[in-house]
């Protein structure tokens, strides 16, 4: 039996069989045509197999084996039908046409395949080939084929994410990019339902901003803690891997912590962690009412899609501050200027005063110096008592005027800032008295002043230059407020504590 090889496993397999009961018989018995279809097909290394005769009797090279999974080595010298039941119904218009002389070739076709334990979607290019027997005769067709899911998967995620990007380019809005974002994902997986949830700053609770599902109440608004989905779980989604659940109800990390998905209708799901900075600060879920068996294409466009997604979203943000940042700059700027232009007249306000001020002082103080020796002389002339009565009246009205220029001068002084504080017991009512004809001077004749002020009430301790100063400020600013006249009214009252009159 030199057609079956000596280096391929399956071709040892075929020698040690027992062939006797098969409708094959004895491999030394072949014909030479099925011996050379046997010896090409374990030669090559390409996935290959071969029916042959009525009953399709089944052969194949090492390279198929892992086409069949467990089927191994079962499989062997079964008949085709028996060795693909669930996609028999795909193929056999095929196995038909090959049967009947014709080549077939089928290019990324869709298969669901049981080869594990669980139904999975898988796609296929492949070519029949009619074999025939010495005489000439059809009696078996030679396949070759390739696995293209990883092809057609990647293709259908390359398509799905360019989609996704054309969608959340639309947009500004942060939860307008989710929301298109699970719908997308739902519709292409099939799934019940696809939640974005973002996590608070410890990582320790999940909101879910966004849901897409089109059976069942929306799960968005609520919280979920980590923690009571258990420990595995939760310290797994802190670390940035993606959960994947099959069966919650057979999943040994979930054990004793069933409840809070039951609450939730869920039977399996896939979770995608969003790590940034080193905590979980957002998760894509999928969720499904029933077992499901998540496939590795299933996790790698979920996992994609949450990465596409928050950049999406976090650009959408970005965006939409950097928007409302234009909007308001123009106030902004106004607000600014104007009170760059109020703080730089202020300034240019106390330039002024300071140079007034400085002004004030020097004045002040030059004629402060001419006063010393006015005073000496007259109250020299007083002293001595020169001349008559008239004179002496003369000098007395002369040493008053020079009183009042004296006081003038301290309250120049003052405002310039070089008189220093001196607070004494001031008696407040003969100061408001003394003030009166002052006051009637800067008010003008439309404006009565009233000056009610009684005697014997307690001294207040103040600057008196001071207090003169703020009264006579208050005066000026209340003949400002009457351009058309009327009376200003000046009270003095002993008010006692918290305001209330003794």
């Amino acid at each position: 039996m030199d057609f079956l090889g000596d280096d391929t496993e399956t071709g040892a397999l075929i020698r040690a069989r027992d062939w006797a009961g098969t409708p094959l018989g004895h491999p030394k018995l072949w014909p030479l045509s099925l011996k050379a279809a046997v010896g090409l097909m374990l030669a090559t290394r390409q996935p290959a197999c071969m029916a042959w005769g009525p009953d399709l009797v089944f052969l194949y090279n090492d390279a198929y084996r892992p086409v069949l999974a467990d089927r191994h080595p079962a499989a062997l010298g079964a008949r085709l039908p028996d060795v693909w039941p669930e996609v028999w119904s795909d193929i056999e218009p095929l196995v038909k046409t090959a049967m009947s002389g014709g080549s077939t070739w089928s290019e990324d076709m869709h298969l669901v395949m049981t080869r594990k334990g669980y139904p999975e979607d898988t796609w296929w290019s492949f070519s029949y080939s009619p074999l025939r027997d010495d005489a000439g005769k059809v009696v078996g067709f030679l396949d070759l084929c390739s696995d293209t899911t990883a092809k057609v998967m990647g293709e259908r995620q390359a398509r799905v994410l360019s989609e996704l990007a054309d969608l959340t380019a639309r947009t500004r809005d942060a939860a307008e990019v989710q929301r298109l974002a699970a719908g997308l994902l739902g519709r292409v997986l099939s799934v019940d339902r696809v939640s974005y949830g973002e996590a608070d700053p410890r990582g320790e609770r999940v909101v879910m901003t966004r849901d897409w599902t089109e059976t069942g109440a929306s799960l968005a608004g609520e919280v979920a803690t980590l923690a009571d989905f258990g420990p595995e779980i939760s310290a797994s989604l802190a670390r940035g891997e993606t959960l994947r659940i099959d069966d919650i109800d057979t999943d040994p990390r979930a054990k004793g912590r069933l409840q809070p998905y039951r609450d939730r209708g869920v039977r399996a799901g896939v979770a995608v962690p969003l790590i940034r900075n080193g905590r979980l600060t957002a998760a894509l879920v999928l969720l499904e009412k029933a077992p499901r068996r998540w496939s590795d294409h299933d996790v790698a466009l979920a996992e994609a899609f949450a990465a596409r997604t928050w950049d999406a979203v976090e650009r959408a943000r970005a965006e939409e501050a950097l928007h409302v940042l234009n909007e308001t700059l123009e106030s902004r700027v106004a607000a600014r200027t104007a009170e760059l232009q109020e703080t730089q007249e202020a300034l240019r306000q106390a330039q002024k005063l300071e140079a007034m001020g400085q002004l004030t002082g020097g004045v002040a103080h030059d004629f402060n110096n001419l006063l010393t020796p006015i005073f000496g002389s007259l109250d020299l002339l007083q002293r001595r008592k020169i001349g008559g009565e008239r004179e002496q009246k003369l000098i007395d009205g002369a040493l008053q005027s020079a009183e009042r220029a004296r006081v003038l001068v301290q309250r120049l002084l003052a405002f310039a800032r070089r008189q220093p504080l001196q607070t004494t017991a001031v008696d407040v009512s003969a100061l408001v008295a003394d003030m009166g004809d002052l006051l009637d001077s800067i008010t003008g004749p439309q404006i009565r002043v009233a000056i009610e002020a009684h005697e014997g009430l307690p001294a207040a301790r103040a600057d008196r230059n001071q207090l003169e100063m703020a009264i006579l400020n208050l005066g000026v600013n209340a003949r400002d407020a009457m351009p058309d006249g009327g009376v200003l009214r000046l009270s003095v009252t002993a008010v006692g504590p918290r305001g209330k009159r003794p």
